[in-house]
């Protein structure tokens, strides 16, 4: 008997003591950054605006942002005094401007202060500033210019396929984006040519182009995109839905969050913003992206309700 009370014993202490606390530990927990936008690499000219929430268990004094040079020079500078326990970095997007920043290597700094603990480190992180590259732009001018053409949905023949490979009758996202490739003179090793997305995606990351980031603000304009159902999966049927669709970065607007893209085969947008079922185009689409993530929330293209950025070939 004495060995069950002292179990008995035991278990209160932990469902009464153990929740108290952490209570204490989460009351005296230090500010934390969750949801952040972060970037590796920007094209020069580019905006890039600072998503993300800093919280803490007590109100924050201070917050500050730091870019430097490689020279570990400071070139631009941000900082709030926001007297919360919550706040959003978009806050801070007037007193920074990654637009001006002349091409090169930048480390980003951010830290942040309460009424407790003093410029806690909540990012380091490099980036640079790239050159536009005029593959990528050769690329994307191919597919605009290719933006209206159609095909009934129930005949899948088009002259992406059957001048890429010499066949006909398949679904022709991949097929459209190996035409562009080839009439832009872009290498295989960049982009490779299929007829299969889920066969392209493979090749991609075989090739070690990024892959699975849930952050996008690396993505730009003339970069090859894969969309899934499923964050990371390129396995199929074994890892349930794979990768099934492709397109090619238009533009991305980072102040909104909408991913640009022009894509093949995927259905008309008639004008009251409804999609015409019976036809399939090539033409430019829109994709509204959840912050800190590769989810899509809104998109103009009906099939792509929870789906996912799940990688992308940076074409230089």
């Amino acid at each position: 008997m004495s060995a069950i009370r002292k179990l008995l014993l035991a278990v209160v202490l932990a469902v009464c003591i153990l929740p108290a606390a952490g209570v204490r530990a989460g009351t005296d927990a230090a500010p934390a950054l969750s949801g952040l936008e972060s970037v590796d690499r920007l094209s020069k000219g580019s905006a890039f605006f600072l998503k993300g929430k800093i919280r803490s268990a007590r109100p924050l004094t201070k917050v500050n942002v730091r870019i430097a040079d490689a020279s570990g020079k400071t070139v631009q500078r941000a900082s709030a005094v926001p007297s919360a326990a919550v706040f959003d970095l978009r806050m801070l997007s007037e007193q920074l401007h990654f637009d001006t920043l002349p091409g090169g290597s930048y480390l980003l700094r951010i830290t942040a202060s309460d009424e407790k603990y003093q410029n806690v480190k909540l990012l380091k992180q490099r980036f640079a500033v790239i050159k536009k590259s005029r593959t990528a732009e050769r690329l994307i001018r191919t597919a605009e210019a290719e933006i209206g053409y159609e095909t009934p949905l129930r005949l899948e023949r088009t002259k992406y396929e059957k001048e890429t490979f010499g066949t006909n009758g398949n679904l022709w996202c991949a097929s459209f984006v190996s035409w562009c490739a080839n009439q832009a003179g872009v290498s295989r090793k960049i982009v490779p040519r299929s007829k299969s997305t889920l066969y392209m995606g493979m090749l991609a990351k075989k090739n070690y182009h990024p892959w699975n980031r849930n952050t996008w603000g690396n993505l730009k304009r003339g970069d090859v995109i894969f969309f899934s159902p499923k964050r990371a999966s390129l396995r199929y049927p074994n890892g349930g839905k794979a990768v099934h669709h492709v397109g090619i970065v238009q533009r991305v607007d980072r102040k909104t969050g909408v991913l640009y893209t022009v894509e093949g085969n995927v259905s008309r947008l008639l004008d009251d913003g409804s999609l015409d079922l019976r036809t399939r185009v090539v033409r430019e689409c829109a994709h509204k992206l959840k912050t800190g993530t590769g989810l899509i929330t809104v998109s103009d293209n009906s099939y792509f309700g929870g789906e996912y950025v799940c990688g992308y070939i940076d074409v230089r």
